[in-house]
Parts: structure tokens; sequence; C-alpha cells
């Protein structure tokens, strides 16, 4: 009896699924008519966008952290089974395999039975959210061993449009078209553009509207507003002064010169809102990479920036986006090749993030805080080339400032958000 019911569930799901896709068909049929007359008028529109979309990506992936890359579009790919093991104690993600459907679709996979969640309200959940296109996971509540809390108000229209109606104690599936989620643009590299979100959703408390939660858990966090662009450079890349004083400089027109001594030691302090943290560079084995980011150390690139990310998943905090404060950063105009490698990661390491691809890596960094950071051994490609000599325990309390956040792509950033004042390199 079982096996028939969730036969039957299946059924049930498929053809909500389809109906929702026949009536966005007849929708599109009758936008059609009218985007026709429309088009020129949005062509110059649609150019600037593409212009914007394409410098993004300075950012990280689902694994880890990393830099610049395009990414494709998933809009009109089908949908595919879940791609990777889930975490321990998520819920089966039933994805609609297929044509993704173009309306939010939603289904009870368990009817709770306490307080009902309503437009507005606060509310406590564990999720796991999967790219409807790859089938992988980009984002879930299992892996930290916590729920998330946020108000239904700050959330993407999906999950405010699809949570209320739960009752506390239940589960529901969401999948999510990408004009409810994160768009044509996405959230690159974890969210493609055009990516269709599935998520299953497990309802643990609601707050209601206008009442103050006491819950501990997580709640999504503002990260500072950016420092912004810098002076760029159209040529050459001049050695920067060693003193310090070269003008703020954020936008290159290919990597540095050579411009530090590998013989010589090279540290960076890292100046704080939390405190400072020390790091002796590796300019004997990663000469390049130091030397690249001495420069941009000494151009002030990393001046006034966020700690964006903390993921204690990893036991990592990353940085180094002085345009957006997000992984999305333009980053500084060029990447750098690939040096070294393979690596092992350990608690008190400085290092280069990237994509997938080879010699991705620009300017975003992460710190290692803990003995989670080992599960990026199995890719072995984000460039180690510092060690925390004083300060691991600011990282660590960064670490444990974490808020996670569902809709950020990557998992959350501190609370109270963290500032890096300044970068000092000191040569001896």
């Amino acid at each position: 009896m079982g096996t028939e019911k969730r036969e039957r569930q299946k059924a049930a799901r498929q053809q909500r699924v389809e109906a929702a896709r026949a009536a966005q068909r007849r929708a599109e049929a009758r936008r059609r008519i009218i985007l026709i007359a429309a088009i020129a008028g949005f062509a110059a529109l649609v150019a600037v966008v593409f212009t914007l979309v394409s410098r993004e990506g300075d950012g990280d992936t689902a694994a880890g952290p990393s830099t610049s890359a395009p990414v494709e579009s998933a809009a009109g790919k089908p949908c595919v089974a879940l791609s990777e093991p889930l975490p321990a104690g998520a819920p089966e993600v039933p994805v609609p395999e297929g044509p993704p459907p173009t309306e939010l679709v939603t289904e009870d996979l368990v009817v709770g039975d306490g307080e009902e969640a309503v437009a507005g309200a606060t509310v406590t959940v564990n999720y796991i959210g999967v790219s409807c296109s790859t089938g992988v996971i980009f984002d879930d509540s299992y892996s930290r061993s916590e729920p998330a809390t946020f108000a239904l108000d700050q959330v993407i229209a999906g999950w405010a449009e699809g949570i209320p109606g739960m009752k506390v104690g239940g589960r529901r599936l969401l999948v999510i078209p990408p004009d409810r989620a994160y768009g044509d643009r996405g959230s690159p590299p974890d969210i493609a553009p055009g990516e269709t979100l599935v998520f299953v959703v497990e309802l643990v408390d609601v707050t209601p509207p206008g009442e103050t939660t006491t819950t501990t858990a997580a709640t999504p966090v503002s990260v500072p507003p950016a420092p912004g662009a810098g002076a760029s450079l159209s040529g050459p890349t001049p050695c920067p002064a060693t003193d310090g004083s070269s003008a703020r400089t954020t936008t290159f027109a290919g990597p540095p010169p050579t411009c530090i001594d590998p013989t010589k030691r090279y540290t960076a302090t890292f100046d704080t809102t939390a405190g400072t943290i020390t790091v002796d560079l590796d300019a004997a084995a990663m000469p390049s990479t130091v030397n690249n980011f001495v420069v941009l150390a000494r151009y002030h690139y990393y001046d006034g920036t966020a700690i964006f990310r903390t993921d204690p998943s990893i036991d990592i905090v990353q940085g180094g986006s002085p345009t957006t404060n997000s992984a999305s950063d333009p980053g500084p105009g060029y990447t750098i090749p690939d040096e070294g490698g393979p690596f092992t990661y350990t608690e008190g390491q400085l290092v280069m993030a990237r994509t997938s691809e080879p010699n991705s890596s620009g300017a975003q960094f992460f710190l290692t805080g803990g003995p989670k950071v080992s599960a990026l051994d199995a890719q072995g490609t984000y460039l180690v080339f510092g060690r925390i000599t004083a300060g691991l325990d600011v990282v660590q309390r960064i670490l444990a400032s974490h808020v996670a956040d569902p809709t950020s792509g990557l998992g959350g950033a501190p609370n109270p958000p963290v500032v890096v004042n300044r970068v000092t390199i000191t040569e001896s």
C-alpha cells in the first residue's frame, strides 16, 4: 500500500507540474504577440544587461570559494535528478525531471499540525536547495547542523509566496522558476543565470508578523556597503609604492609585473573590525601568487572590503571584493596562472579563491579557521600562499559569528559584519 500511495503522490505531483507548464505556455503565446511590437525598444536594454552580467563572476563555487569566470545560462535546460549524496539528516528532494516549470510549484510532502506560517511572518526552517539543471546541491542547513530563521519579506519571491500556508512540522517542495528566484542574472557561479531552483523546506517554528522572535537560530544579515571602484589603469601596471602612498586602484589592464623579491620575507597584516590577523606570505614557494596579492594590497585594493562569506561547513571566511562585497564581484580585470599544487588544507592558511576552471584566481581570498577545510582536499586547486602567525582566534571568532542565509547562495555571513580596514605589507 505504501508503494501505491507514493506512486499516486508522484503522479499527482507530475500532473500539477504539467498543468503549470500548460498554463505558462498559453500565457507565453499571448505575451509573444505583445513582445514582437516591443522588442526593438528593449534591444538596447538587453545589451546593457548582457554587458553587466558578463562582467560578474569573481565568485564562489558550491564546493568552495572561487573567482571570476563566465557562467553559462541555465534558462530552458531540463531538470535532472539529484546528482550527489544528501547531507546527513536531509530529506529526499523529488526534482521534477524534464522541462522546468515556469510557474511556482508547491507540494506538501508532509502536512504539519502546528502553527501556520502567514505572509510577513518570521520562520525557522531546515532546508536543502538544488539547481534544477545540474542536480547539484547549492545550499542546505543540514550540513551546518542548525536551522535558519528569517522574515518572509526578506527572501526571494519563491520563498515569500511558497512558504505561507505551511504548518509547523510540515515539509514542502518548492520548484521556483528563475523570475521568482535570481532571474537572468543568477547568483554565479553557484546559481546560474536563468536557473530554476528546487527546495525542500521543513518548518520548525513560526513567529507572527509584528512579534519579536526569541529563537537563537541564525537570521540573515546585510553585508556592509562596498567601498566601490577606485582608479583604473589602462596600460601596463607600475609596481606600487612600498610605503603605501600609491593611489587606491581596483581595475587593471592585466596581471602585474614582478614587484617582489622572492628571496625576501613578506608579511600581510589584516586590520579588521574584528581584530588583527597577521599572515606570513610564502614568496619562495608561490612567488607569482604572493606578488599578485602584494601588488593589490599596496594599491589598497582590499581596503574597506567586507568578509562577505562565512562557511562553518568548511571552516572558511572569504573576502576581497571591493566593487560589490560579494562573490559576483568583477575582480581586478584579470586572472593569474595556477601555481603549484595540488594543495591540502588545514586551519590557519591564506588561500586564493577561484572557480572550477584552471587559471581563474584573481583577487578574492579566504582564511581557514578549522579542520573542516580539509573537505577541500579532494579538489586541491585553491592556491595556498600564506600561513597565519597571529590572529587565528580572530578568524575563529568571525566563523563563530556566522549567520545562515538561504537566500545568499553562499551559506551566510558574519554578524556583526566584519570589514577589512586595510591590508598592510611589510618586507624583511
